[in-house]
């Protein structure tokens, strides 16, 4: 008799994006955009940065968003 199937996985927990570019007129945010997707780059991110550090029964879960802010020469990643 086969072993008992593993149970699924549950999914990752992705936390709601926000965006936030400052100046649209920048150099800089065209680059960005054109070079980028955000909504894929970001998640992609989270999830690679979970997967080094959690579990799926691990990960956080009691976060509210998580703010991406770029400015001229800065780029800050706040999980909040």
């Amino acid at each position: 008799m086969p072993p008992a199937p593993s149970p699924p996985c549950p999914p990752w927990p992705v936390p709601k994006l926000h965006l936030r570019i400052d100046d649209l007129d920048h150099e800089g945010t065209d680059i960005f955009l054109n070079a980028v997707q955000p909504k894929v780059a970001l998640r992609e991110a989270i999830l690679a940065s979970f997967k080094w550090l959690y579990t799926p029964e691990t990960a956080p879960r009691t976060y509210e968003f998580f703010p991406y802010v770029t400015m001229p020469s800065l780029i800050v990643v706040v999980l909040v």
